[in-house]
């Protein structure tokens, strides 16, 4: 079965030129961690998350392999942080998205999907083939319990029949 039936089909979406502010404020009102970014023509460029966001907000010491592990003992980090914050709010995102990410045409197979969306540990999203990236949707931790969900009420409905994936 394909990922399609476990997928969230018009995700909300970005593009390059949104600033860190539009964003910040996009993944708060809609409670999401990632968003993907496309070009004007819907082409997946990239993706956005918190997480990088994040990244940016830190000491550069506390990015570094084998920097900084605990932040406890910094005095004014708050402050810091928002000096950071601040710089980059205007900046677009493009500045920040990555450009190296999982995806998957519309024709993988579900438990491929799921098994890409926890290795990248984010969003994984789903493209019409793997050419034109025209995105179609992005499977989700909440999507796949959706999924993991149905599977269950057809087990114990009786419905569920063993066969090869």
């Amino acid at each position: 079965m394909s990922v399609q039936r476990a997928m969230i089909e018009a995700p909300f979406t970005a593009n390059p030129d949104n600033t860190v502010k539009e964003i910040i404020n996009l993944l708060s009102e809609k409670h999401v961690r990632a968003v993907p970014v496309t070009d004007e023509s819907g082409t997946l460029v990239g993706l956005i998350t918190l997480r990088l966001l994040l990244k940016n907000l830190l000491p550069v010491s506390a990015s570094m392999e084998g920097g900084i592990d605990n932040l406890d003992f910094l005095v004014g980090t708050t402050a810091g942080a928002a000096k950071k914050l601040k710089k980059i709010l205007d900046r677009p995102i493009s500045d920040f998205m990555t450009t190296e990410y999982h995806f998957v045409d519309i024709e993988t197979s579900k438990w491929e999907a799921i098994r890409l969306m926890v290795k990248s540990n984010t969003i994984l999203p789903v493209v019409d083939n793997d050419e034109d990236k025209k995105l179609l949707g992005v499977l989700t931790a909440q999507a796949t319990l959706s999924e993991l969900t149905n599977v269950m009420k057809e087990i114990e409905d009786g419905k569920y029949q063993e066969t090869e994936e």
